[in-house]
């Protein structure tokens, strides 16, 4: 399910439907609470209320954390960046000279 951004999920459910075993960041806050070292990050999504939360991989355990951005953003800046530059896509130069902007319209045209 989407929830008005593309590719952005509305609940915990990418982590399950990845087939990975997730703690409730509510219920279990142990990642964040020890400094345990991340080793990756796996997904972003966007909860219903409008929580962007990241699953983060942490060294030396089999789970899945769901970390709000706003905590990932200062503990994990650096894999966050890492994170968004290797998603990051932009279309080819080709196909964005074929497609040329919109111009605005000027008063000329009303």
């Amino acid at each position: 399910m989407t929830s008005g951004g593309k590719g952005r999920e509305s609940d915990g459910a990418p982590a399950h439907s990845m087939g990975l075993k997730v703690n409730d960041p509510i219920m279990n806050r142990t990642a964040i609470s020890r400094e345990r070292k991340a080793e990756k990050i796996l997904h972003v999504f966007t909860t219903e209320n409008g929580t962007t939360m990241f699953l983060i991989k942490f060294k030396d355990s089999p789970l899945v954390e769901q970390v709000p951005a706003i905590e990932a953003n200062v503990r994990f800046s650096q894999m966050v960046i890492d994170f968004y530059e290797d998603h990051l896509s932009f279309p080819p130069p080709e196909s964005r000279k074929s497609n040329p902007r919109k111009r605005k319209a000027s008063e000329n045209d009303l």
